[in-house]
């Protein structure tokens, strides 16, 4: 199988029996890549590693599926928490429990990269994101999108854990 490249999310060193997370994730496809170098490895997508979770041998890729839910943006009100607004008919992909980024808003203050969501309605969430010192929101091309961490554990050592997200391309 093909892969093109989406975004390059990194590079992690997991020691052995201690977890570590990615930065947030703003999905795009959805296909998170992994592979392991110098020892072998367990990952999870959103919650902290252990040793019982998903397990890449030394040398190996895995790929992970995560859902994708994008939205554009059409309202923010802020305060200790902060009220996302979708346009009408543009429904909401979001459940609660999700962790979401806020992209390309102004003033920078108001972008997120990984708040939790805690209602929904059809077109509107509540993030546990404090944006109460934010003044002059404007939502130019402002999207919001559903957010991971990936975590991984070294497995007997310290590992190098590459993560890349990517699409499957199509062959000619």
């Amino acid at each position: 199988m093909a892969f093109k490249v989406v975004q390059t999310v990194g590079v992690i060193t997991a020691g052995s029996g201690s977890a570590v997370n990615t930065a947030a994730i703003p999905l795009k496809s959805g296909y998170l890549r992994v592979s392991a170098q110098g020892s072998p490895t367990t990952v999870s997508a959103s919650t902290t590693a252990t040793a019982n979770d998903l397990y890449v041998a030394v040398g190996e890729s895995i790929v992970l599926k995560e859902r994708v839910a994008r939205q554009q943006v059409v309202g923010i009100t802020t305060g200790s928490s902060t009220t996302v607004t979708f346009g009408e008919n543009y429904g909401n992909p979001f459940v609660v429990g999700d962790y979401v980024a806020i992209e390309s808003g102004y003033p920078a203050g108001i972008n997120t990269t990984f708040a939790q969501v805690t209602a929904v309605t059809q077109s509107s969430l509540i993030l546990n994101f404090n944006s109460a010192s934010v003044t002059g929101v404007a939502l130019t091309g402002t999207t919001i999108a559903r957010s991971v961490q990936l975590s991984a554990m070294g497995s007997g050592g310290s590992s190098t854990v590459h993560v890349t997200e990517v699409q499957t391309a199509s062959q000619a």
